[in-house]
């Protein structure tokens, strides 16, 4: 069966719930304020069963300028409207505006009906006729059926439905590739079975079981239920009217205005960058910095506006602006919004929201290619902009506008072109792959400048300096791309530039002889580092770049912190530590410090590295032998 949600729109009192009730048998008004006072106030839905499988939900949108806000929470999610015109009254304020919301929200399919025909003349009904059709065509809708009606006497209410039918056959199927999204407009409680939520899927399916979050907050929720019109389902799809009747969730923890959607499917902001446009009409243009009333979905709130390249947009007119939003809003690229004037609360215009997270000013490039671009221009731009900021394709999508599918057939494109690179499961542009490249390459040049004995720069160094918010998985990828493409030297530890090899000159050489014969005289009371480097003036740097070249290559053994020795220095201690052992089990500190020939202070930092090395171990009573030495 095919779903189709369709607004009844226009002004007061002109019988869009008289209409809906003649149409479906449902009266829309169920409030008893509503009753009382002959007046909508909440948007009511009621099933418009058609031929060949096709249902309407009608939304019964509230006609006073006062309830503008419930209006458009209304026709949040609908594929066309119903645009309702009494034939005694003719077009009047809320008619306009009706239509205005409509079309700003890109929804601009409808039927204008004709209503009360029963209460004029035929002569009076064709020149109203005349009047509207004029009217809809200086708006651009030219051409719109308008269809008379009476739902006192019935009269073509036939006719209306035929229309209804042909403008539900042209709705085009909603994206169901998207993650699940609803915004809410009602919430309450039903006795037994807990909270309740309604609304109309936007995109994407839900099903009873699966685990939603309301945003903005990302509470999450179960769905116990689901009912269209009343009649329970399994599986509520997208261009689907609904309720949803949630486990684990209490009625104060949501609102009209909250987004149920898939886990981690919406960006939370305070901010947003848009294209705006005010319409011809609008009776005040907007100013840079200016508040504004910001309606998108369901939801309302203050904004402020700042315009980019100018000072002000007058209407009729369009330009990039950002949105600084007074709370958190959850929100997807390539929503619409609905922008009114602070006060007086007039509507002025919309816009398209295009990057949900602006960094500083407004890029006009990046908006340019966000609001015309296809697929592959749109995720180059995204990925671009992200830097290292590895995304998902998933977060990409979402964050270009896109399906999931969609993007990873346009990232499959930009890779055989260079243009994005896999890294771990997430994606880097080309382009910044080729900028994090000279980077390298400059830091390793200074490196093997600064440390011409060393066999490169550690691969953590490196990551830290040129790739912090990426992860080790995501820059081993990386650095193995650039060895493949740039011919960079790896190793596990190391990371060297093409080309590069240590070079022991006649005075690192010269050095390194002076330093063998320093600890090879010291044998087992090893200098401190200080005590080591300090005859070599101001040759000490390079004497220190061998030092360390020295204990890597294993010519110097570590026994403590800025203290080494030599390997075949190491070996005579661990005999002359065997030779202890051969006379008793376990030696005190004494017997051992005396065996090796050195200074308590000295025998203990020894006794320690072997404890630490599994050469010996402290027991009880003194040392023990593990292992003897070679």
């Amino acid at each position: 069966m095919k779903h189709v949600v369709l607004a009844a729109a226009g002004h007061v009192d002109h019988g869009k719930t008289a209409l809906v009730r003649a149409l479906t048998g449902v009266d829309t008004d169920t409030l008893p304020e509503e009753k009382r006072r002959g007046l909508s106030i909440e948007t009511g839905f009621a099933p418009l069963d058609l031929a060949d499988g096709v249902q309407i939900s009608l939304a019964d949108v509230p006609g006073h300028a006062r309830l503008i806000p419930h209006m458009l929470a209304g026709v949040c999610g609908a594929d066309g409207f119903l645009l309702v015109i009494a034939a005694d009254e003719g077009v009047m304020p809320q008619t306009a505006e009706h239509l205005d919301l409509l079309t700003i929200l890109g929804i601009k399919r409808g039927i204008i009906a004709l209503t009360k025909t029963d209460r004029v003349d035929g002569e009076t009904l064709d020149r109203r006729r005349e009047e509207i059709a004029r009217w809809a065509a200086a708006r651009g809708l030219s051409g719109m059926p308008i269809c008379p009606v009476s739902a006192v006497t019935g009269r073509g209410l036939d006719g209306l439905r035929a229309a209804l039918a042909a403008l539900a056959e042209a709705v085009q199927p909603r994206e169901t590739g998207l993650p699940f999204r609803l915004w809410v407009d009602r919430v309450f409680s039903v006795a037994g079975q807990g909270t309740v939520v309604t609304g109309t899927a936007a995109q994407g399916r839900a099903a009873v079981g699966e685990t939603l979050c309301f945003y903005p907050g990302g509470t999450p929720a179960r769905v116990r239920s689901i009912q269209r019109h009343g009649q329970p389902c399994e599986t509520l799809w997208a261009g689907m009217r609904g309720g949803l009747n949630l486990a684990g969730l209490e009625r104060q923890a949501v609102r009209r205005g909250a987004v149920l959607a898939a886990p981690d499917s919406l960006t939370v902001t305070d901010r947003a960058a848009a294209e705006l446009f005010l319409l011809p009409q609008a009776p005040y243009p907007v100013r840079h910095n200016a508040a504004l009333h910001v309606y998108y979905g369901s939801e309302h709130q203050v904004c402020r506006v700042l315009l980019a390249g100018r000072r002000t947009l007058e209407p009729g007119e369009r330009c990039f602006a950002q949105l600084r939003f007074s709370r958190p809003a959850a929100l997807g690229a390539g929503d619409r919004c609905v922008i009114r004037f602070f006060s007086p609360t007039v509507t002025l215009g919309g816009g398209v929201l295009l990057d949900l997270q602006p960094a500083g000013k407004t890029d006009p490039a990046l908006l340019t290619v966000l609001a015309a671009g296809g697929p592959e221009a749109r995720t180059a731009a995204v990925l671009a902009r992200m830097g290292d900021r590895l995304p998902k394709t998933e977060e990409l999508a979402r964050r270009a506008g896109l399906t999931p599918e969609d993007c990873g057939l346009a990232l499959e494109d930009l890779e055989r072109r260079g243009l994005a690179l896999p890294l771990g499961g997430r994606w880097m542009a080309g382009g910044q792959a080729a900028a994090l490249w000279g980077r390298l390459r400059a830091l390793l040049a200074d490196f093997h400048r600064r440390e011409p004995l060393w066999p490169g720069m550690a691969r953590e160094a490196l990551r830290a300096a040129l790739f912090p918010h990426g992860s080790a998985r995501a820059w081993n990828t990386l650095l193995s791309w650039y060895a493949a493409r740039y011919r960079l030297v790896l190793s596990e530890e190391w990371v060297a530039l093409p080309g590069f090899s240590v070079q022991w000159t006649p005075e690192y050489e010269g050095l390194r002889r002076m330093l063998r014969e320093r600890y090879d005289r010291s044998g087992l009371t090893p200098p401190t580092r200080e005590e080591a480097l300090s005859p070599f003036g101001r040759q000490r740097e390079k004497a220190e770049q061998v030092l360390r070249r020295m204990a890597l290559d294993g010519e110097l053994t570590a026994i403590a912190p800025g203290q080494w020795v030599r390997p075949h220095c190491l070996r005579e201690g661990e005999r002359r530590l065997a030779a202890a052992f051969a006379r008793k089990r376990v030696c005190t500190l004494g017997e051992l410090r005396d065996a090796l020939g050195l200074s308590r202070a000295r025998a203990l930092v020894l006794l320690d590295h072997w404890d630490r090395t599994g050469v010996t171990r402290r027991v009880a009573e003194g040392r023990v032998l593990l292992r003897r030495g070679d």
